[in-house]
């Protein structure tokens, strides 16, 4: 990891994930994204919008990771993820719908 580099990580693709990772990217940020469908990633990749992948090896490299899922989907990624994610990483959450989601994962660090 280039620690002069800010790394974004986006979970999804969508309209909200998309636009934020063509935001960040113009930006000058380095960008790594997952999608639930990979000819979308593949494409972002191709088109220079994505720098890399978001994986479990590549998480812990992120100041910012920005969740833009439906709500049982985040809890799902962030119970799996949350191991891989460093103590100084910012989580956010795109998704309108807040309580279950809230609830369910501010549990996870503890």
């Amino acid at each position: 990891m280039n620690e002069s580099k800010l790394y974004v990580g986006i979970e999804g693709l969508g309209l909200i994930g998309g636009n934020f990772t063509k935001t960040y990217h113009e930006a000058g940020y380095t960008v790594l994204e997952t999608n639930r469908t990979r000819d979308t990633l593949e494409f972002a990749m191709m088109n220079g919008i994505v720098d890399g992948e978001l994986t479990e090896e590549s998480i812990p490299n992120c100041n910012l990771v920005i969740i833009a899922l439906y709500p049982l989907a985040t809890i799902d990624y962030l119970t799996k993820m949350a191991p891989y994610i460093a103590n100084r990483t910012i989580v956010i959450y795109t998704c309108g719908v807040k309580r279950k989601v809230c609830t369910t994962c501010f549990l996870i660090p503890k």
